[in-house]
C-alpha cells in the first residue's frame, strides 16, 4: 500500500500531497483503521491553506503519484478531528484550513477516507500557527464645543484583534495648551481654555491700560495615533471650539 504525505507549501498557499514515508504511521487497529500522522505544516493566522486529500492506493497499483480526478471519486472524505484554533471545511478533494485572527502556536485536524477497499484511513495533520500582528482599530466621538471653563474629557475606542491592550501606546498632535494626554489610555482631559486678545485703551491723562478679553478659540487638527509595536493607526483629525 502507498501511503501519502504533506511534503511542501506551494507560493498560492495550496499543499501538495506526495508519496513518501515522512511522518508516522500506525498499524491497522481492530477497526480496520490505519492511521497516519502528516509532517508539520506552518501557517499564517487568518490566511487560507488549501490541502489536497491524501489517497490510500491498492498494493498492486504501480502509480507513484497521486491521480486527485480518481482519488476523488474512489474516496469519501470526512473530518474525523476539527482543529481548535481554525475553521477547517471540505470541498470535494481538498480541505481548506483558516487559522483564526489573534492565533498562534499548535493545532491540529484529521480527515478520514473511505477507501474504495470499504477500509478507513485516519489522516492527522499537526499545524503551526505564526502569529499575524494585525492592525488596531482606533474611533470616537470627541466632544468638539465647550465654553471656558467646562471639564473635557475624551477616551478613543480601540479595538485589538490581537488582544494585545497592554502592548498599545497612544500619541497626540497639536493637543490644546489646556489639555493633559495620556500615553497608556489615550485620554485627553483638561479644563477648557481660551486664547486671549489685548485690548488697549488710553485715558484723558494719557495713561494707557491694556486688558487681555478671552475669545473665541478653535483648535485644530487634533490627531490621536495608537501604535502595537508594528502598525500605527490615526483617528480622523477633529476640532475644539472653546468660547468664552
Amino acid at each position: 500500500m502507498l501511503k501519502y504525505f504533506i511534503k511542501s507549501l506551494v507560493s498560492l498557499g495550496v499543499v501538495l500531497l506526495m508519496s513518501g514515508c515522512n511522518g508516522s504511521d500506525s498499524p491497522l487497529g481492530a477497526g480496520g483503521e490505519f492511521t497516519k500522522t502528516l509532517e508539520k505544516r506552518y501557517v499564517k493566522a487568518d490566511v487560507p491553506v488549501v490541502f489536497y486529500m491524501p489517497s490510500s492506493v491498492s498494493s498492486s497499483s504501480s502509480s507513484n503519484s497521486v491521480d486527485s480526478n480518481s482519488s476523488a471519486t474512489a474516496s469519501v472524505y470526512s473530518i474525523n478531528n476539527y482543529p481548535s484554533k481554525g475553521s477547517l471545511d471540505i470541498i470535494g478533494g481538498s480541505a481548506t484550513y483558516t487559522a483564526s485572527v489573534g492565533n498562534s502556536g499548535s493545532d491540529s485536524f484529521s480527515i478520514k477516507e473511505i477507501g474504495s477497499d470499504g477500509e478507513e484511513y485516519i489522516y492527522i495533520q499537526p499545524i503551526e500557527i505564526i502569529a499575524v500582528n494585525s492592525e488596531p482599530i482606533l474611533k470616537g466621538n470627541p466632544t468638539t464645543n465647550i465654553k471656558k471653563g467646562q471639564k473635557y474629557y475624551f477616551r478613543p475606542t480601540v479595538i485589538d484583534a490581537d488582544n494585545s491592550a497592554n502592548q498599545l501606546t497612544f500619541e497626540i498632535s497639536n493637543k490644546p495648551f489646556w489639555a493633559s494626554f495620556n500615553s497608556f489610555s489615550g485620554e485627553l482631559t483638561g479644563t477648557a481654555n481660551t486664547n486671549t486678545e489685548e485690548v488697549c485703551s488710553t485715558d484723558q491723562n494719557g495713561t494707557t491700560t491694556c486688558v487681555k478679553n478671552p475669545v473665541e478659540t478653535t483648535f485644530s487638527n487634533v490627531t490621536i495615533s495608537v501604535k502595537d509595536g508594528t502598525n500605527y493607526v490615526s483617528m480622523e483629525p477633529f476640532s475644539i471650539i472653546v468660547t468664552p
